[in-house]
C-alpha cells in the first residue's frame, strides 16, 4: 500500500513537471526573422547629393557640377507600394527618374525589371537593354548589367566604405564607319552601400575619350521605427 502511495505521488509530481514545461514552451515567442539588408532605402523624403568628377587617362578632376536625387513620393501600382525618384541626374531639368520597389532584395521597375540586386551571383546578368536613338552618331547602344565581387573599402567622398559593385557592360552600335573601335565598349562600375544606397554612377558621350563618375557627397536617410 505505502509503494503504491509513492508510485501515485511520483506521477502527479512528473505530470507537474510535464504540463510546466508544456506551458513554458507554449509561451516562447517564436524568433524574429533576420531582416535583409538594404541597399537602396526608399522612404519619401530621402535624398542623395553627387559631384561631379571627370575622368581621363591622365587622372581626374573634380568639377563643380552637381547633381541631386530624391524621392518625392509614393504610389501603388498593381497593388504593389512603389517609390518615385526624382532629380536631375547627368545634369537633367528636374524630372521623374525612375520608379522602384524593393521585392525581398531586388530593386526592379513596375515592368519588374531589375534596377539592382544583391540576389545574384557574381557575373550573372539581370538586365540587358538596347537603346535606339534617332540622328545621332550613336543610333544604338546595349546594356548589359550584373554584380562582380568586392574585396576590399572602396573610398567615397563621404568616407571608406564595403559596397557592392554592379557592373554595366555598354556596347555602341554607331552608323559612322570611322567611329573608333577603342569607344565602341565601354565598362562601368556603380558601386551600392548598405543603409545609404547608391554611392555613385557613370556617364559618357559615344565620341568622348573620357567620363563623368558622379560620387555621392551628401544624403538624407530617414529611418523608419519599428513596432
Amino acid at each position: 500500500m505505502k509503494e503504491m502511495k509513492n508510485y501515485v505521488i511520483l506521477l502527479l509530481i512528473a505530470v507537474s513537471i510535464f504540463a510546466c514545461k508544456k506551458d513554458q514552451e507554449e509561451n516562447v515567442d517564436p524568433p524574429k526573422p533576420v531582416p535583409l539588408p538594404v541597399y537602396m532605402p526608399m522612404e519619401v523624403g530621402n535624398y542623395w547629393v553627387y559631384q561631379s568628377f571627370k575622368v581621363e587617362n591622365s587622372g581626374e578632376t573634380p568639377l563643380d557640377k552637381y547633381d541631386s536625387v530624391a524621392i518625392t513620393r509614393d504610389t501603388m501600382i498593381n497593388d504593389h507600394k512603389f517609390f518615385v525618384f526624382e532629380g536631375n541626374e547627368h545634369s537633367s531639368p528636374w524630372h521623374t527618374l525612375r520608379i522602384l520597389r524593393d521585392s525581398s532584395g531586388y530593386y526592379v521597375f513596375p515592368n519588374g525589371e531589375i534596377y539592382f540586386t544583391y540576389q545574384k551571383e557574381d557575373g550573372e546578368v539581370y538586365y540587358e537593354h538596347t537603346v535606339f536613338e534617332q540622328n545621332l552618331i550613336d543610333t544604338a547602344w546595349y546594356v548589359k548589367n550584373y554584380n562582380e565581387r568586392v574585396d576590399q573599402p572602396i573610398s567615397f567622398p563621404i568616407g571608406d566604405y564595403e559596397a557592392l559593385n554592379r557592373c554595366s557592360d555598354y556596347a555602341v552600335t554607331p552608323q559612322d564607319p570611322n567611329f573608333p573601335d577603342s569607344l565602341k565598349y565601354r565598362k562601368a562600375h556603380s558601386y551600392f552601400i548598405e543603409n545609404i544606397g547608391q554611392a555613385n554612377y557613370y556617364e559618357f558621350y559615344a565620341l568622348a575619350r573620357f567620363h563623368y563618375d558622379k560620387r555621392l557627397i551628401r544624403y538624407q536617410i530617414i529611418r523608419m521605427i519599428e513596432d
